[in-house]
């Protein structure tokens, strides 16, 4: 049987309709957008034609005003898959001003169900700390172990050669501490 994808568009949507920013040709017009600008979009496939017509898989994405996908939900046959993606950009301050790591997630859950079970879901939380330059710092996983992370600084040190672009991304030391 053949299988098709269909889409469909929030109104919202990444050129930034309904968000109150004054159009400009020379950019991203949705980075000056304010608040919980957040558009999004649902891919159906589907199967069979007409009256045999039927979605098989449905996957729903919500993005926010900097394209960065929050949320996606795909459900099918009763079951249903969700990431939720938190990052470290802030609310009401605009692109250029956002901290240097706001691109990088933050919080990552993913949640399972199954509607054929009483009770048949559970989720688990990622949690992620970053520097300036983007090096992990800090990472909790779902079990609790967590993970710390030390850089050596820009320039030598400690035996470790200067970083030929200036940065900081030399790994010194990881440290792991068990869950409590």
């Amino acid at each position: 049987p053949a299988v098709v994808r269909e889409f469909k568009y929030s109104s919202k949507n990444y050129l930034g309709y309904a968000s109150s920013v004054k159009w400009r040709d020379d950019g991203d017009n949705l980075y000056d957008a304010r608040g919980d600008y957040q558009y999004s979009s649902t891919e159906d496939l589907i199967q069979g034609k007409g009256t045999n017509k039927r979605v098989i898989r449905r996957t729903q994405r919500v993005y926010n005003r900097f394209h960065l996908q929050l949320e996606e939900t795909v459900t099918q046959s009763g079951k249903t898959v969700r990431n939720i993606t938190k990052y470290h950009d802030r609310t009401n301050v605009r692109f250029d001003n956002q901290p240097a790591n706001f691109q990088l997630p933050s919080e990552f859950e993913i949640s399972w169900s199954d509607t054929s079970i009483r009770n048949g879901g559970r989720s688990e939380v990622t949690l992620t700390e970053y520097d300036d330059c983007g090096n992990v710092r800090k990472k909790v996983s779902p079990t609790g172990i967590v993970e710390v992370f030390e850089y050596y600084p820009v320039g030598i040190s400690d035996g470790c050669p200067a970083d030929v672009f200036g940065e900081q991304r030399w790994l010194k030391s990881k440290t792991l501490r068990p869950a409590p």
